[in-house]
């Protein structure tokens, strides 16, 4: 095989791959400052990745899920008091009818809207008109962000920022 063919199969495969994960995603909201707003962070992910936790949403899931939303669901969020809460959840959201999903059936004792004390990281949360699209993942580049550190579920940090770097 010649070095030509080589880097085509190559490039072919780095298309095909590429292709496979290459939409953008339906992104979570967050109520903060009074507006709701898209988060492009997925802060449910990490309570959903402990043992027996994915197979209590399961049943909410629809049988085929899009390419815009390969998580199959939708989270809403809220800052508020310093604290992060999970106020809804909904799957199959690329759908006409997306599915409520009862907090209760995921977090059986914990009162309406859920402290997300299982999360610590960044929030990212794109401000402004957008100035760059990505056909892939949280990858468009906005005018500016609001990035909040939390660490199990309380904010410790608020930073602005401006430009294209998250």
């Amino acid at each position: 095989m010649t070095n030509a063919r080589r880097v085509s199969l190559l490039l072919a495969l780095l298309f095909i791959a590429c292709q496979a994960k290459a939409t953008a995603q339906i992104p979570d909201e967050i109520l903060v400052d009074g507006r709701v707003e898209m988060l492009f962070s997925e802060p449910l992910n990490a309570y959903l990745a402990r043992p027996g936790n994915l197979a209590k949403l399961k049943p909410y899931f629809a049988k085929q899920r899009c390419s815009g939303s390969w998580r199959g669901y939708k989270a809403k969020w809220q800052v508020r008091d310093g604290r992060l809460y999970l106020t809804e959840l909904d799957t199959d959201p690329c759908g006409d009818h997306p599915k409520s999903v009862p907090l209760e059936s995921l977090f059986m004792f914990e009162a309406k809207p859920v402290l997300a004390s299982w999360y610590t990281g960044p929030l990212v949360v794109p401000q402004g008109r957008m100035v760059g699209y990505v056909h892939m993942g949280y990858e468009s580049s906005y005018e500016r962000y609001i990035v909040f550190l939390v660490k199990e579920g309380v904010v410790v940090d608020r930073k602005e920022s401006t430009g294209i770097s998250k």
